[in-house]
């Protein structure tokens, strides 16, 4: 080896320390570098929540030159001091690329959090968000979010945006109560369960703080399937929605399983204002109603609903509806409704429900089932009201058994107050053919009555008075007539029964007793008057009766009447109508009416035989048939 060969590996051997020695310099002071950096974007991050009265700590912090500064458990405090947080998130990633060190004014550093849980705070609570993915890009002067995803229970977002402010300040910077109404309220709008269908929402937003002003705009749409929302669950759901710090506009068409409704809703500002909405409701008939309002603090209000969509259809998927659906009740055609003043209050944790007005109109058969019968009513009215524990009908009427009913009164747990119900002019054989006793073909009985007074459809008593008139009815119909006849019959040969009578009754009710304060029943030559009273409880009858017959068999004209004292007693099952002695001969002016003293002639009689010793049973209820009834319409 000569020394020119030594040399030349004398100077190799140096040039390769020599590199080894600059790439670990140079790798030395990128390391330096670099955690130079990350130590000045966390002096940055804890500087600029100082100059704004606030403390920003974590947990963890950790650097690689891939992905920037990654910190875990982050804190943001309302006051330097460290008090109350006002946000936390689970982790944030903080990239200045190397390339922008240089760029002065024009710096962009890269922020980013991925599947963290977020907690935001303000005055009025907390708000709580669920797999927040975040990244933006920010520079002095604007913040770009280039992506925006997460949520809260079914509501999924995805949204971009930017938030713009002063480039340079010429003052201190100021920090600003954290306001979440606007995000409280969207969350408290949107609350969809999570075990149903997830409804996402697109759409992009800008902030505006540039010269010590607040102003935000966000242009979103919404769209779900198969979700609860509100109690309800909606097959569809689609909405879109332009909102701002000073006023906003949501249009949305939602779809049931038997209907729809679509229409918008507004507010004015975030402060203490309500949400107001108009629409239309549907249902898969084709019938529509059209309806606003306003949602203000837990508390609904519907202002007017009115049309002809089938409420009780709608019913079965929207619960809110369920009170108003009256048991038993069903419609040929749903009637035209009109509803003002609805109220929801969900204010107290118990919903409670009220309505000022409610008119209900139709002229198509509407059916009512009680206790296995089927009443038929038709050209029904009704107006009503509800102050939330009772229900006042003002004014009810519909057709019924060719006559009408007129109903109003307050209906309140159970029992009808101050009830006002009066029938006129239905037919008795048409109710005996609904309730099973009747014939076939029956006489033109025509039935009128008023009641006043309360009734409890719990104990089935009642605390009132009222009056029942039946005209043209055949006589074996119309208590008392019929067995008063049979009595005659038995002690004046000769008598004849006829065809058709009248009655008119006056009664008391109180509790489990009905005084009968006035009957009158008139038939042919016959009039029969009684008073007494019914036991409701013991399940008895006891009274007194007149029978008046007037003129003589075989006598063309007569001046005289038969008078006939009668007994009406005994258990329901057992009525009977029984002389208290033989007829009597009064003068035809002599008063009918039982209790009034009469000067009588002379005795007729004596009281013989099985039928006048024992009386003639007297069937108990108006509507019920007697088995002999048959007989002696021959």
């Amino acid at each position: 080896m000569n020394l020119t060969d030594h040399a030349r590996r004398v100077t190799s051997s140096r040039k390769g320390k020599w590199i080894v020695g600059c790439l670990a310099v140079a790798i030395i002071g990128w390391w330096a570098g670099n955690s130079l950096i990350a130590s000045g974007l966390e002096k940055s991050l804890t500087s600029g929540a100082a100059k704004r009265g606030m403390l920003l700590e974590w947990k963890t912090s950790s650097w690689d030159p891939w992905r920037g500064l990654h910190l875990t458990g982050l804190r943001l405090s309302e006051r330097a001091d460290g008090g109350s947080a006002i946000a936390e998130l689970e982790n944030l990633n903080l990239d200045l690329p190397l390339g922008q060190l240089f760029a002065g004014s024009a710096r962009e550093t890269r922020w980013s959090v991925k599947d963290s849980n977020v907690v935001l705070r303000d005055t009025a609570g907390t708000v709580n968000l669920e797999r927040v993915s975040l990244e933006i890009r920010a520079s002095n002067g604007e913040i770009k979010v280039l992506s925006f995803k997460g949520g809260k229970e079914g509501l999924r977002t995805d949204l971009t945006g930017k938030i713009i402010f002063s480039r340079f300040r010429t003052s201190p910077s100021v920090h600003r109560a954290l306001d979440l109404r606007p995000v409280r309220a969207t969350l408290a709008t949107l609350d969809v369960r999570r075990e149903t269908g997830t409804f996402h929402v697109t759409g992009n937003f800008t902030v505006d703080l540039r010269n010590g002003e607040r102003h935000w705009l966000a242009n979103l749409a919404g769209t779900g399937r198969d979700l609860e929302w509100k109690g309800v669950r909606w097959t569809s759901a689609n909405a879109r929605a332009t909102m701002s710090s000073t006023v906003s506009e949501i249009r949305y068409d939602l779809a049931t399983a038997n209907g729809f409704t679509q229409g918008n809703v507004s507010k004015a500002g975030w402060h203490d204002s309500p949400f107001t909405f108009k629409g239309e409701l549907g249902d898969s008939k084709g019938h529509k109603d059209e309806y606003h309002g306003n949602h203000h603090n837990r508390v609904l209000t519907v202002q007017g609903l009115e049309g002809e969509a089938d409420l009780f259809l709608l019913s079965q998927d929207i619960p809110a509806l369920a009170p108003l659906r009256p048991r038993g009740v069903s419609f040929e055609t749903f009637p035209m409704v009109d509803l003002r003043g609805l109220i929801f209050d969900f204010s107290s944790g118990t919903p409670r429900w009220s309505f000022d007005s409610l008119a209900v109109r139709t002229k198509e058969n509407v059916t009512i089932t009680a206790d296995g019968k089927d009443l038929e009513l038709r050209d029904l009215s009704v107006d009503a009201t509800h102050d939330g524990d009772r229900l006042v009908v003002r004014k009810s009427t519909a057709g019924v058994f060719n006559g009408r009913v007129n109903l109003a009164g307050t209906y309140r747990d159970g029992g009808l107050r101050d009830a006002r119900i009066g029938i006129e002019s239905i037919k008795l054989a048409e109710i005996k053919q609904m309730i099973g006793t009747g014939k076939k073909r029956s006489g033109p009985g025509v039935l009128s009555a008023d009641y006043r007074g309360d009734i409890d459809f719990r104990t089935k008593l009642a605390d009132g008075k009222g009056t029942m008139r039946l005209e043209n009815a055949p006589v074996l119909e119309v208590p008392l007539l019929d067995q008063v006849y049979d009595i005659f019959m038995e002690l004046i040969p000769g008598v004849k029964r006829a065809d058709e009578g009248t009655f008119d009754a006056g009664f008391r009710v109180r509790g489990k007793t009905v005084e009968v304060t006035d009957f009158e029943a008139r038939g042919g030559s016959l009039t029969v008057t009684a008073v007494g009273t019914v036991d409701l409880d013991a399940h008895r009858v006891s009274g007194r009766a007149r029978g008046k017959l007037v003129g003589l068999p075989g006598v063309v004209t007569s001046p005289l009447s038969r008078l006939l004292e009668m007994e009406v007693a005994g258990p329901y099952e057992d009525i009977r109508v029984k002389p208290l002695g033989p007829a009597k001969l009064a003068s035809n002016t002599a008063s009918g009416v039982v209790g009034v003293a009469v000067d009588t002639i002379e005795e007729t009689g004596k009281v013989m035989g099985t039928v006048l010793a024992e009386g003639v049973k007297l069937p108990f209820r108006l509507f019920q048939q007697d088995e002999d009834d048959g007989k002696k319409a021959d």
